[in-house]
C-alpha cells in the first residue's frame, strides 16, 4: 500500500492517490494542492525527486507499521533561503522608488527554481509510517498526517507554512487529536511543536512521539523487581505500568541547540481525572535523552496507579500538551 501510494504521488496523480489514505489533522492537503497550479508544480517536483526504502513492515488485521526511509530535496533549507532572498529583496525596494510588490507566488517561483540546482541539498528522513483499516471499505490505508507529510515531502510543511502571513491562532479544539478527548493511540505517532529560549533566542522543535507499548501488573512487577531488589512491591490496590516510548526531533530550527527529554516529562491521569504522583523506582532503560534535529531515542516509563485504572498519559512542556491512550 506505501509503494503503490508514493509511486502514484510520482506520476502526480492526486485523486488516485487519495484513495490510498486516511487524512488526519497536519496531513499534506491534497484538495488545495490540486487546485493551485504552482502548488501542484511544486509539489510534483518534490515527489519526482523522491527516492525511498521500505526497510521493515508489521501487521495486524486491522493496522500496519512501515519503516520507511526517504531521500530528498532538502525542502526546509530551500524554502528558508528563498525566503531570505524575497525579504532581502523588499528591504532593497523599501529603499528605491520601485512599487515592485513580491507574492507568496514568488516565493513558490524561487523554491522551484532553486530545486533545479545540480547543488541542492537532499535530506535522508527515516520514519514509521501508519496504517489503519478504513472503516468505510475495510482496507488498509496509509495515515496522512503530519509525520507522514514530514517524511514523504522532504520537510517542506514547517518552512512552508511561514510563507504566508501569520492568521489569528484558532480556537483549540477539545476533540482534536491529541486532546485529552482524542487521545493518540498506542503504536501511533503523537506530533507536538514546543520551544525552548536559550540565550533568549526562541528554537522551535516539532516532536514526535509514539507509545510502543504497555506492560502492566504482576508482568510489569516482575520487570520491575528484576531490575532492582531494592524495588519496593506495589501497595495493596495498587499496580505497576511501563510505558515504553519512542521520541524524535521531527525538525528544529536550529541544529545546534539540543532538546532534552526524560520520563518525568510525562504525567497519568486517573479515570476521575486524578494526577498520580511520579514514582521513584529503577526501571530498565528509562527514557532519558540529549536529541538534536534528526535525532530519536526510546526507553521506559514507569507509572504506579490504581490497579485497574483506565489510565491516560500526557506528555507536557510549558503550556504545550499531547494525551496518549493506554489501552
Amino acid at each position: 500500500m506505501v509503494k503503490d501510494l508514493i509511486n502514484t504521488l510520482k506520476k502526480g496523480d492526486f485523486d488516485k492517490a487519495q484513495q490510498y489514505m486516511i487524512v488526519e489533522n497536519n496531513g499534506l492537503d491534497f484538495e488545495g494542492i490540486k487546485n493551485d497550479q504552482l502548488v501542484k508544480e511544486l509539489y510534483n517536483k518534490i515527489f519526482a525527486n523522491l527516492q525511498y526504502e521500505i526497510l521493515e513492515t508489521k501487521s495486524n488485521n486491522d493496522s500496519a507499521t512501515v519503516k520507511l526511509k526517504t531521500t530528498n530535496l532538502d525542502m526546509d533549507k530551500i524554502t528558508k533561503e528563498a525566503i531570505a532572498e524575497i525579504l532581502s529583496q523588499q528591504l532593497a525596494n523599501a529603499f528605491t522608488d520601485s512599487e515592485e510588490e513580491l507574492s507568496d507566488d514568488d516565493v513558490i517561483k524561487l523554491i522551484i527554481q532553486k530545486m533545479d540546482d545540480p547543488s541542492a541539498q537532499k535530506v535522508i528522513i527515516q520514519n514509521d509510517i501508519k496504517l489503519r483499516k478504513d472503516p468505510n471499505d475495510k482496507k488498509l490505508k496509509v495515515v496522512n498526517n503530519a509525520n507522514f507529510a514530514y517524511t514523504i515531502a522532504g520537510n517542506i510543511g514547517k518552512s512552508l507554512n511561514n510563507i504566508t502571513a501569520e492568521e489569528p491562532e484558532a480556537e483549540e479544539d477539545p476533540n482534536a487529536p491529541g486532546s485529552r478527548n482524542n487521545p493518540v493511540r498506542t503504536g501511533e505517532a503523537g506530533i507536538i511543536n514546543v520551544s525552548i529560549s536559550p540565550g533568549g533566542n526562541q528554537v522551535n522543535y516539532m516532536l514526535s512521539i509514539t507509545v510502543k507499548s504497555v506492560t502492566r501488573g504482576d508482568e510489569a512487577w516482575q520487570i520491575i523487581e528484576k531490575e532492582n531488589m531494592f524495588n519496593d512491591p506495589p501497595p495493596e490496590g495498587k499496580e505497576y505500568m511501563l510505558i515504553k516510548t519512542s521520541i524524535a526531533i521531527l525538525d528544529a530550527d536550529s541544529e545546534e541547540e539540543p532538546f532534552y527529554v526524560s520520563e518525568y516529562d510525562f504525567k497519568f491521569v486517573s479515570s476521575k481525572g486524578n494526577t498520580y504522583k511520579n514514582v521513584s523506582v529503577v526501571i530498565p532503560d528509562p527514557l532519558d535523552a540529549e536529541l538534536y534535529k534528526g535525532g530519536s531515542s526510546e526507553g521506559n516509563i514507569a507509572a504506579l496507579v490504581d490497579k485497574g485504572d483506565e489510565v491516560a498519559m500526557h506528555y507536557e512542556f510549558g503550556n504545550r500538551r499531547i494525551w496518549f491512550s493506554l489501552k
